[in-house]
């Protein structure tokens, strides 16, 4: 279960738009849940999938997880004056999971880890 939070989280926080939509009908619950336990071409963490194995069971702790992690690009004008200069752009160079996974261990090879201060709310 939280592999396929994290996963949905991600997508929405990584994914701000896609070339190719597909029109999907949920009958109920576990179908909606299926599909998000699928990756795409955007969610595919490759071989960083192992960062996902000591996720938060909690949902609020999942966020805070992903919030000192990555800051979402419409969030930039709250948090700007905290982010080094040379990060700002770092959403367009991390269009999909693996490749910002991949730049968040060149920052931090510890990995997905929740720093120890939060930023502001």
């Amino acid at each position: 279960m939280r592999k396929t939070i994290f996963i949905f989280m991600i997508s929405i926080l990584t994914v701000t738009g896609c070339s190719s939509q597909q029109e999907v009908k949920f009958t109920d619950n576990e179908s909606v849940l299926d599909f998000y336990k699928q990756y795409s071409e955007f969610t595919d963490p490759g071989e960083y999938e192992y960062l996902y194995e000591n996720l938060p069971d909690s949902l609020p702790e999942l966020c805070r997880l992903i919030r000192t992690q990555y800051i979402n690009p419409y969030e930039l004008d709250r948090y700007g004056a905290q982010i080094p200069k040379e990060r700002l752009s770092d959403r367009l160079k991390y269009p999909t999971v693996k490749t910002a996974l991949e730049g968040l261990l060149s920052y931090d090879s510890s990995g997905l880890v929740r720093l120890s201060t939060d930023l502001p709310r």
